[in-house]
């Protein structure tokens, strides 16, 4: 769920980059007004993988420790 968040975080601010780009009628290279919800999406997607990462490898140890008691 927090993945998500991040990600609808980020596609949002590609949303809005795309309109202001559109209404100004070049590209802000720097990002555009909302910049820092981009940044912001980016990392909590980011923050969210590395603990799904962290837990995915805590439960495989978990089982092979498991296993190798019976």
């Amino acid at each position: 769920m927090v993945a998500v968040a991040g990600a609808g975080m980020s596609v949002w601010w590609l949303v809005l980059l795309a309109r202001q780009w559109a209404e100004d009628g070049y590209f802000p290279w720097d990002g555009g007004d909302h910049f820092r919800i981009g940044i912001v999406g980016v990392l909590v997607f980011a923050v969210a993988w590395v603990w799904s990462l962290v837990t995915s490898l805590a439960v495989v140890h978990a089982a092979r420790n498991a296993g190798a008691r019976r």
